[in-house]
């Protein structure tokens, strides 16, 4: 039996439910007494035997109600269904294989892929995780939003932090956004405060003032775009068009520490390219202390990102980051 795939009449898209994850609801539902289930154990021929089966627990499926909350789920974001051609959603046994993704082809037709745990249907913590998942795609066909049809794929440390700031400030994003538009649901409103305590951690190393400002601008109603999280994300410590004052005491533009002990012209342009990975935006003229330029010269040719190296301004501090 092919999966079933329904057209939600308040949603354009096609919603396809892959045979594993209705077969793992089905269990995970707990044990009952199910005589016709029972019965098809019978059957000799295994592909019989096995599309029966696949036809009893899809109609158990639609008569406990799971597939209209699915459809329903995604008519709440009508932007996602008139952008999509179909939305397959699949059973995942990690968590970390939860998420939606979204598929173009050449033609430009959309298609999006859900994993799933059976258990969230059961549970009943689907309906936050698809809304969370669809706000994201929604932003993806915001024309407002601005987000880029292509993202080009760069495997090193310093891109995959840009990265990891980018889903940070994206994740603030949306939990506002849901926290907003669904008062009475209480799982935006934890999960806002989860992405708060990741914020205060990726982002320590600015001043308490600048990060309660930035918070304050990527929660706020206006809801930045994408260039605006993308830019923080590359250059949270604001060192473009920023010249270097190298005076006794003032601040490294790199580590934000003050020093005594510049590097030398001869120690940045050695660790320059190391440095701009980081900060696309730096020239040498910025300057950095005789640590920093140690540190991206010694990193240049290995996988380990500066900032690990590099101490934290937490250990100077007396604030304690949310857990």
């Amino acid at each position: 039996m092919r999966p079933p795939c329904r057209k939600n009449r308040r949603c354009a898209v096609k919603i396809r439910f892959d045979r594993d994850l209705i077969e793992a609801a089905y269990l995970s539902a707990g044990p009952r007494e199910d005589l016709d289930r029972e019965e098809l154990y019978d059957l000799r021929d295994e592909r019989e035997r096995n599309e029966a089966f696949g036809a009893h627990h899809a109609r158990w499926f639609r008569k406990a109600g799971f597939e209209a909350r699915l459809l329903g789920a995604f008519a709440e974001w009508p932007r996602v269904g008139e952008n999509c051609e179909e939305a397959v959603l699949r059973r995942v046994r990690n968590p970390a294989d939860e998420f939606a993704e979204l598929f173009r082809n050449r033609e430009g037709l959309s298609r999006v892929g859900v994993g799933l745990r059976a258990s969230r249907l059961t549970d009943g913590s689907y309906l936050p995780f698809l809304r969370h998942e669809l706000a994201h795609l929604d932003d993806m066909f915001d024309p407002g939003f601005g987000y880029p049809g292509e993202v080009p794929r760069d495997p090193s440390p310093a891109a995959q932090l840009r990265r990891e700031r980018y889903r940070i400030l994206w994740d603030l994003r949306g939990d506002s956004r849901l926290q907003r538009r669904f008062p009475d649901a209480p799982d935006f409103s934890k999960a806002l405060a989860r992405h708060r305590s990741e914020f205060e951690r990726v982002f320590s190393f600015m001043d308490l003032a600048e990060r309660e400002a930035l918070f304050d601008e990527i929660t706020s109603e206006t809801s930045a775009p994408h260039a605006r999280l993308w830019e923080v994300a590359c250059d949270p410590r604001h060192l473009r068009g920023r010249e270097s004052v190298e005076a006794p005491g003032a601040e490294c533009p790199l580590c934000r520490f003050s020093t005594f002990q510049w590097a030398s012209n001869e120690a940045r342009e050695t660790a320059a390219p190391a440095i701009r990975n980081e900060f696309p935006d730096w020239r040498p003229e910025h300057g950095c202390c005789e640590r920093c330029a140690e540190v991206y010269a010694a990193v240049r040719s290995s996988a380990i990102p500066p900032t690990v190296l590099l101490p934290s301004r937490l250990s100077q501090s007396s604030r304690v980051l949310l857990q």
